[in-house]
C-alpha cells in the first residue's frame, strides 16, 4: 500500500515533550522520528488514544517549536520498546511554522545536494 501525504516528511531526531491536552502535568519526553509541515512522527513510552490532543513543544535548535496536534495512529514498536506515534498538527503558529518549514527545506537541500554530487571514480 502506498503511503499519502500532503506534506513531505524528513528523518529527524528532535527531542519532543508531549503533554496530553487537559491532562494536569504528566509531560512525556520523546524523540522524533520524522518531521514536515503538517505534523510529525515520534516514538513515545506509553500508548496515546487515536485522535486525542496533545501539545508538542519540538526541540528545533535554536528553539522549541510548540504545537497543538491530534493523534493519527499509535502502534506498538516491533521491539516492544515503546510506541511509534503520528501527530497532526492541528494548531501551529506561523513563526512556529515557518521553523519546521526551513528545517524540512534544509534537509531536502542536503539530501539533493547529497544525490547530485559525483561518485570519486579514482577510488
Amino acid at each position: 500500500m502506498s503511503e499519502h501525504r500532503r506534506f513531505p516528511r524528513i528523518p529527524t531526531a528532535n527531542t519532543v515533550l508531549v503533554t496530553r491536552v487537559g491532562e494536569e502535568v504528566k509531560d512525556r519526553f520523546g524523540r522524533t522520528q520524522t518531521m514536515g509541515l503538517g505534523g510529525c512522527g515520534f516514538v513515545a513510552e506509553e500508548t496515546l488514544d487515536l485522535g486525542s490532543l496533545v501539545h508538542l513543544m519540538i526541540a528545533v535548535r535554536p528553539r522549541a517549536v510548540q504545537a497543538q496536534g491530534r493523534v493519527v495512529y499509535c502502534n506498538e514498536r516491533d521491539d516492544g520498546l515503546g510506541y511509534d506515534v503520528g501527530v497532526e498538527f492541528v494548531d501551529i503558529s506561523p513563526d512556529d511554522l515557518y521553523v519546521v518549514a526551513e528545517l524540512v527545506r534544509n534537509e531536502m537541500q542536503n539530501r539533493s545536494d547529497e544525490e547530485s554530487e559525483p561518485e570519486d571514480l579514482a577510488g
